[in-house]
C-alpha cells in the first residue's frame, strides 16, 4: 500500500481477508500514519444492494455541507471526484477508503450501479491523499475485473491471500493468547484445534468463533485455557451453533421469520446445501433483505457467481447438522418442504418447455397443491405461482367446455322426446353425486387422511445391546388420541372412533408383524399400544404429523411403521428398588443454592440398571422420520466407532426423554426417585444404611477414581461405556449415577427465580471434581453433550397407569 493507492486483497472463502485487514493492515497504517507525523481518516463500506448509497454515507462526513453527488462527478473530469474529496483535507491529512466483501457489487447490486462504484474508487484514488483497500472472494475476481474498467489496473493492485499453514494457525491461536498472558492448558488442546481448523472448509471463522466461546469460559484462577471449555462448547461446531443463534436473537420478529424461510429455502430436505437467488429468495421484501444482510455479515450464508447471477447458499455444511435450531425447523417443515420443492420443480419444467397449457397440474395433482398452498401459507416463487394459476385456469375452461358439451346433449336429448328418460337418469346421477360429494366434504373437512399402520414388536437383549424381532402378540391392540390443548407433549382426548378414526375391516398378519387400514384425522397425534403382556402399561408413540386429505385425494396411501416393545424389553436389565422411607434432597429459595434433606416415603419401583444407551435408543431412533425427535450429533466424541453403542445417549432435551420412556412403556424419574436409588433407603437388604443422606453411590472407593468425570487418569475424555466403573454403584445396584452423563427427571422446578426448569441429577464427564454434585437445573427444550436418560417403572405390581405423566 505503500506503492499502489489502490490494493485488493483476494482469497477463499474463510480464509482471513476481512481479519488481515482489520486487525493488521488498518492499524498498522494508523501507527504508521502517526509515527511520520500524519493524519489519517478511515472510511469503511460494504456494498450491500445500494452500493452508491453506502459509498457516499461512508464519506459523508468529509462534506459537513451537504452530501456529495458522486455520479455527477464521474460525469465531470476524471479528476473531479478526488478534488472534491480532498478539497476540506489540510496539508497534513489522508483519507483510506476499506472496502469489505467486494464481492457483494457481482452477488447484490445492480450491474450499472456496481460498475459506476467501481470506477468511483478508481478515480477517488487518483492522487497521493486518497487509498483504497478491498477485500474480494478469489472465485469473483473475473467478475469484478469486469465492471468499471477495473481490468487493466486489477493485475498490479491484487493480492493474492493463501490459506494459512498449520504453522501459522497455530501462532493465531497461541500468540494473541500469550500477548494477554494467558496459556493453554496442553499442547494436544493446541493440536486438536490446529487440526480441526486446517481440515474444515471456511476453518478460520470456525476458528474465530470457538476461541472467542473458549476465551469467556477459562479458568480465571489459572488464566488458563482447557479442554474442558473447549468440551463444553461442542468444540469448533458447537461453537458455530452458539454463534449462529446468537446472529437470530439479534433480529426482530418479523427479521427472524424472514430468516427462516431464508434458511430453508437454501437447505435441501435430505441435508444438504441448495443455491438459490435474490429474486427466488424474495429479495424485494425489506425483512427478507434485512435477513440475508443479518445472516451475510453473519457469515452463516454466502453469495457466489454462478454463471451470470448471483446465489447464494448456507456457508457451512455442519450447520445443517450441527444447528439445533435450523435441524428443528427442518423438522417441522419437512412435509411442506416437499410439496413446495414438488411444485417448483414441475414449474421450472413447464417455464423451460414454454408454458404449455397441457402440461399444468390438473384433477387431483392440482387439488393437492392448491389445498396444500391454502393450508400451510406456502411461499412460492413468482413461476411457482404462475404455473398454479394456469393449472386452475385449464381447469376451471374444461369445465366450462363440459358445460356446455352437457347443456347441447340435454337439449338434443329433449329434441327427441327422451327428457323423461333422462331426467330420471340426471336425478340417480345427481343423487350419487351428491352423496359422495357430502362424504369428499366430509372427509376434507375433517382433513381425514389414509395410511397403512404396520406394528413390528421387538424384545431386547442387555448384555449384546441389540434388538430381537418377535411375533405381534394377539393381545396387541392401539389407540389414537390428539394432542393435549394444554401441553402438547402430553397426550389428549383419545379419537373418536366414528368421526376421527376408522379402523379397517382387516388386520393382515405378516411376518413378525401386523399391517391395518386407517383413515384418520390428520395433524400431529399420540398412538397408544396396549396388551403387550401381563404387568405392563401401554406404550405410547408421538406422531408428529398424521396424513390428511390432501395425500388421500391423490391416491397417496403412506406406511406408518412403528416398533414396539414387549413386555420382555420393558423389564429387561431393570433394578428393584423397594418401598421405604429415605432422605429426599428439597431445593431451597430463591435460586436452589442450598438444599435441605427431608424424610419421605416411595412405594415400590424400578429402575434401569444403566443409562440408556446409544443402542436401546436407536431402536426408537428408527421411528424418527415420524416422531421427530433426533438426537443431536456428537461429532467431536467420536461415538460411530466401535463400542460407541454402549456409550450413554447424550444431545437430547427433556420431551425426547420422556417420549422414550413412554415409548418403552416406563417414565421419567422424579427426583425423589433417583435420590432413593442413588442413596438407598433407611433400611437396606443388608441392614441399616449407615449413611444414607449421601451424595455419591458408594460410601468409600478403593479406587482413586471411582466415576467418569472431568479428571485426568479416569481412561476417559469424554463419555465412557455404561458399566466401565463398577465402583459407582449405589447399594441397590443401579449403575453410573456418580458420573459419565448427567440425568434428566421428570420434576419441574418451583423455585421463583428459576420457575419452570427442569431438574437434571448426576455428575458426567465433564464435572470438575470441586463442582462434581448431582443436582442441576436445566430448560426443558436444552440439548447438551452431558446430559442423558435412565427410566423407571413406578409401582409395577400396581397394574396398568391410565395414561402417560411427563
Amino acid at each position: 500500500m505503500r506503492k499502489e493507492n489502490l490494493v485488493v486483497v483476494a482469497g477463499d472463502s474463510g480464509v482471513g481477508k476481512s481479519s488481515l485487514c482489520k486487525a493488521g493492515v488498518l492499524p498498522r497504517i494508523s501507527h504508521f500514519a502517526e509515527e511520520t507525523g500524519r493524519k489519517l481518516r478511515i472510511f469503511t463500506f460494504v456494498p450491500s444492494h445500494k452500493p452508491m448509497r453506502a459509498f457516499q454515507e461512508a464519506i459523508g462526513s468529509l462534506f459537513p455541507a451537504g452530501n456529495i453527488d458522486v455520479p455527477a462527478l464521474l460525469e465531470a473530469d476524471r479528476a473531479a471526484l478526488y478534488r472534491e474529496l480532498t478539497r476540506g483535507l489540510s496539508p497534513d491529512e489522508d483519507v483510506l477508503l476499506f472496502v469489505d466483501q467486494l464481492e457483494e457489487l457481482c452477488t447484490m447490486s445492480d450491474r450499472e450501479e456496481a460498475a459506476l462504484v467501481v470506477e468511483a474508487l478508481q478515480r477517488a484514488c487518483a492522487g497521493p491523499h486518497v487509498r483504497v483497500l478491498a477485500t474480494l472472494r478469489g472465485d469473483f475476481i473475473t467478475q469484478i475485473a469486469a465492471l468499471g474498467g477495473l481490468g487493466t489496473v486489477l493485475a498490479q493492485c491484487l493480492f493474492l491471500l493463501r490459506p494459512m499453514t498449520e504453522d501459522g494457525i497455530r501462532a493465531a491461536i497461541v500468540k494473541p493468547a500469550l500477548r494477554k498472558g494467558v496459556a493453554f492448558e496442553s499442547e494436544e488442546l493446541v493440536d486438536n484445534l490446529v487440526k480441526a481448523s486446517a481440515e474444515m472448509p471456511g476453518g478460520l471463522p470456525l476458528l474465530e468463533f470457538a476461541l472467542a466461546e473458549v476465551w469467556h469460559a477459562r479458568d480465571s484462577g489459572t488464566n488458563t485455557l482447557t479442554k474442558k471449555a473447549l468440551r463444553s462448547i461442542g468444540s469448533i461446531s458447537g461453537a458455530l451453533a452458539r454463534h449462529a443463534d446468537s446472529v437470530l436473537n439479534a433480529l426482530g420478529p418479523e427479521e427472524t421469520a424472514a430468516a427462516r424461510r431464508v434458511l430453508l429455502s437454501l437447505t435441501h430436505m435430505k441435508r444438504t446445501r441448495a443455491r438459490r437467488t435474490w429474486d427466488e429468495l424474495g429479495g424485494h421484501d425489506p425483512a427478507v433483505r434485512a435477513a440475508i444482510d443479518a445472516l451475510l455479515r453473519g457469515r452463516l450464508i454466502v453469495a457466489r457467481q454462478l454463471g451470470d447471477e448471483g446465489v447464494y447458499e448456507v456457508a457451512h455444511e455442519a450447520l445443517l447438522w450441527e444447528w439445533q435450531t435450523l435441524r428443528e425447523w427442518l423438522d417441522q417443515t419437512r412435509e411442506q418442504g416437499e410439496t413446495a420443492r414438488e411444485i417448483e420443480e414441475a414449474a421450472e419444467l413447464w417455464n423451460r418447455r414454454g408454458r404449455l397449457e397441457d402440461e399444468t397440474w390438473a384433477g387431483d395433482a392440482l387439488a393437492r397443491a392448491t389445498h396444500a398452498v391454502t393450508k400451510w401459507d406456502l411461499d412460492l416463487p413468482a413461476v411457482s405461482q404462475e404455473f398454479l394459476a394456469a393449472g386452475v385456469a385449464r381447469q376451471e375452461k374444461r369445465q366450462r367446455r363440459r358445460r356446455r358439451i352437457l347443456a347441447g346433449t340435454i337439449t338434443a336429448l329433449v329434441i327427441i322426446a327422451i327428457a323423461s328418460i333422462m331426467a330420471a337418469f340426471a336425478f340417480a346421477e345427481k343423487e350419487r353425486e351428491a352423496t359422495l360429494r357430502n362424504e369428499q366434504i366430509r372427509l376434507a373437512a375433517a382433513d381425514m387422511g389414509m395410511f397403512d399402520l404396520i406394528i413390528e414388536t421387538f424384545e431386547w437383549d442387555a448384555k449384546t445391546q441389540t434388538p430381537r424381532w418377535v411375533a405381534v402378540p394377539e393381545t396387541l391392540d392401539w389407540r389414537l388420541y390428539g394432542v393435549s390443548p394444554d401441553d402438547s407433549s402430553m397426550p389428549g382426548n383419545p379419537y373418536d372412533d366414528d368421526t376421527e378414526c376408522v379402523r379397517g375391516a382387516e388386520r393382515r398378519v405378516e411376518e413378525k408383524s401386523v399391517r391395518e387400514r386407517v383413515e384418520a384425522r390428520s395433524g400431529p397425534a399420540y398412538l397408544e399400544v396396549l396388551g403387550r403382556g401381563e404387568g405392563c402399561v401401554s406404550s405410547w408413540i408421538r406422531l408428529q404429523g398424521l396424513p390428511g386429505y390432501t395425500e388421500r385425494l391423490a391416491g397417496i396411501v403412506r406406511e406408518m411403521r412403528v416398533v414396539v416393545p414387549t413386555c420382555q424389553a420393558t423389564k429387561e436389565d431393570m433394578i428393584a428398588i423397594p418401598a421405604g422411607e429415605f432422605y429426599s434432597s428439597v431445593a431451597l429459595p430463591p435460586e436452589g443454592d442450598e438444599w435441605r434433606d427431608e424424610l419421605a416415603f416411595l412405594p415400590p419401583f424400578e429402575m434401569d440398571r444403566t443409562e440408556v444407551t446409544r443402542a436401546a435408543y436407536g431402536v426408537y431412533s428408527r421411528m424418527r422420520h415420524i416422531t421427530g425427535d433426533r438426537p443431536a450429533r456428537v461429532t467431536f466424541m467420536s461415538l460411530d466407532r466401535s463400542g460407541g453403542e454402549r456409550m450413554p445417549i447424550v444431545g437430547i432435551n427433556a420431551v425426547m426423554a420422556a417420549n422414550y420412556c413412554r415409548f418403552m412403556g416406563k417414565e421419567l424419574p422424579s427426583t425423589k426417585h433417583w435420590a432413593k436409588a442413588m442413596r438407598g433407603g433407611l433400611q437396606l437388604a443388608s441392614g441399616p444404611n449407615f449413611l444414607p443422606a449421601r451424595n455419591t453411590p458408594w460410601v468409600q472407593a478403593s479406587s482413586p477414581y471411582p466415576r467418569n468425570i472431568d479428571q485426568d487418569g479416569d481412561g476417559f475424555p469424554y463419555l465412557a461405556p455404561v458399566d466401565s466403573f463398577p465402583e459407582d454403584a449405589s447399594p441397590y445396584g443401579v449403575m453410573g449415577m456418580g458420573g459419565n452423563a448427567s440425568e434428566w427427571t421428570s420434576d419441574i422446578v418451583e423455585l421463583p427465580q428459576m420457575a419452570g426448569l427442569r431438574y437434571v441429577f448426576g455428575a458426567n464427564w465433564n464435572s470438575p471434581p470441586e463442582h462434581a454434585e448431582w443436582s442441576n437445573m436445566r430448560e426443558e427444550r436444552t440439548v447438551e453433550f452431558t446430559t442423558g436418560i435412565r427410566c423407571i417403572r413406578p409401582d409395577p405390581e400396581a397394574g396398568a397407569a391410565p395414561g402417560p405423566t411427563r
